[in-house]
C-alpha cells in the first residue's frame, strides 16, 4: 500500500488556492496518505475481466475476432450512514453508468451530499518548492510532501447516466481519489465502471479530416428506443435501450400479445463492449428475444457471463430467469453481428445500457 506525505491545498473564498500559493506549502498541513489500486477498495467489486489479447489473435481457430480486453466493476453506496472510500488509483480510460443516483429529500440529485477527495502528484517546480521550504524550515528532504490534498469536491449524479473519466488519456493512470457518501443521504448511488482500453494500432483510426469513424449502429428502429446517451470519439458509444412500460415494448396485462419486436445488430461493437442493467428484470421470460440460437447481446450466452462474472452481476441465489440492477456481462464482437430484436410484455421493463467500444 503506497503511502506518501501530502500538502492539504485550503479552499480560499469558495475556490481552490493555486498550487504555487507559498501558503499551502505550509509544514503544518502536511498529512500522510495511503492509497491502493482499486481492486483493493472493499466499495468496488469486479464485474467482470476479460485478459489482454494480442490484436492479431483471433479465437476458435480464427473463425471469430478476438474478445476485447476490458474490465468492469460496482461501487455501491447504500443510503443510511456515512460511506467513505478508500483513497484509490484508477489507471483506465472508464465509461461510468450511474445505475442509481444519491437523490435527496427533495428527490434530486443535486440534493444529496456525495464528495470527491482527490490526491495529485505536485508538479516537479511545485515539489522543488517544498522541498526548499521543508529544509529552510529545518525539517529536512524527508518532510517535503510529494502530492497534495485538493479541497473535496461536491458531485453530482443522476439515475441512468452515463459519463466518461479519461484516467488514462488524461490522467496518465495516475488518478487517486476518494468519495465520501453523506450520512444524511436517503437513496443507494450505484455505479457501473466499464474500463475501455484504447484500440490497437492496427484498428481504424478518423479520417485525415478529422471525422470520426461511422457509426457501428443502423439508425435506432422505431419500436426498439435506442438513444445515444454518451460518445467518446475513437474509444466508445453508449447507447441506452429501453423497452416496456409503454415504451414501444408491449404494456397492459401478462397475457397481451408482445410487441415492439425491432432487429437490431449486424456491426456493433465491432471491438466488443458491455451491457449494464440499468433496472431489475424480474422474469426473463417476459423479454421476447429472437435471434438464431438465441445469441447477441441478450441471448443465452451473454446472460451465462453475468452470471459467471460473479459478485453483484451474478446474483447466485436468485432464479436463472432474473438479473438485479446493475447486472454487467462482456459483449464479444460476435454479438454485434448477430441480428436479434426484442419486445416486453406485461409490466416487464427492460433499460439497460450498451457500451459499445470503437
Amino acid at each position: 500500500m503506497p503511502r506518501v506525505l501530502a500538502r492539504r491545498r485550503r479552499a480560499a473564498d469558495g475556490a481552490a488556492a493555486a498550487p504555487e500559493d507559498a501558503a499551502a506549502a505550509a509544514l503544518d498541513q502536511l498529512e500522510e496518505v495511503e492509497w491502493v489500486e482499486w481492486p483493493d477498495e472493499p466499495r468496488h467489486e469486479l464485474l467482470f475481466e476479460l485478459p489482454e489479447a494480442p490484436a492479431d489473435r483471433q479465437a476458435d481457430g480464427g473463425a471469430k475476432p478476438p474478445l476485447a480486453a476490458a474490465r468492469a466493476y460496482a461501487a455501491v453506496f447504500p443510503a443510511g450512514g456515512e460511506r467513505l472510500t478508500l483513497f484509490h488509483r484508477h489507471r483506465e480510460d472508464t465509461a461510468y453508468v450511474c445505475v442509481t443516483g444519491a437523490a435527496g429529500d427533495g428527490g434530486d440529485p443535486a440534493d444529496a451530499e456525495v464528495w470527491n477527495e482527490e490526491l495529485r502528484e505536485l508538479s516537479p517546480e511545485a515539489a522543488a518548492a517544498a522541498a526548499a521550504a521543508a529544509a529552510a524550515a529545518g525539517a529536512g528532504a524527508r518532510a517535503a510532501p510529494t502530492h497534495e490534498l485538493l479541497p473535496p469536491s461536491r458531485v453530482h449524479h443522476a439515475s441512468c447516466q452515463c459519463f466518461f473519466n479519461p484516467h488514462a488519456t488524461r490522467d496518465g493512470g495516475r488518478y487517486v481519489h476518494r468519495i465520501r457518501y453523506a450520512a444524511g443521504n436517503r437513496a443507494t448511488l450505484h455505479f457501473v465502471g466499464v474500463e475501455v482500453r484504447p484500440p490497437p494500432s492496427s484498428a481504424p483510426t478518423p479520417s485525415a479530416d478529422g471525422a470520426a469513424p461511422l457509426p457501428c449502429l443502423p439508425p435506432p428502429a422505431p419500436n426498439l428506443p435506442l438513444e445515444l446517451e454518451h460518445e467518446q470519439p475513437g474509444l466508445f458509444r453508449a447507447w441506452r435501450l429501453t423497452l416496456g412500460g409503454g415504451s414501444g415494448g408491449g404494456g397492459g396485462g401478462a397475457g397481451q400479445q408482445r410487441r415492439g419486436l425491432a432487429p437490431l445488430g449486424g456491426g456493433f461493437a465491432r471491438r466488443g463492449g458491455a451491457v449494464v442493467l440499468i433496472k431489475a428484470v424480474d422474469d426473463w421470460g417476459k423479454v421476447a428475444h429472437e435471434s438464431a440460437d438465441d445469441k447477441g447481446p441478450f441471448g443465452a450466452a451473454a446472460r451465462r457471463r453475468a452470471r459467471g462474472a460473479g459478485g453483484w452481476s451474478a446474483a447466485a441465489a436468485a432464479p436463472s430467469s432474473s438479473f438485479p440492477a446493475g447486472a454487467a456481462w462482456p459483449l464479444t464482437p460476435q454479438d454485434g453481428l448477430e441480428a436479434f430484436s426484442l419486445a416486453a410484455a406485461g409490466d416487464c421493463v427492460l433499460e439497460a445500457m450498451l457500451v459499445e467500444f470503437l
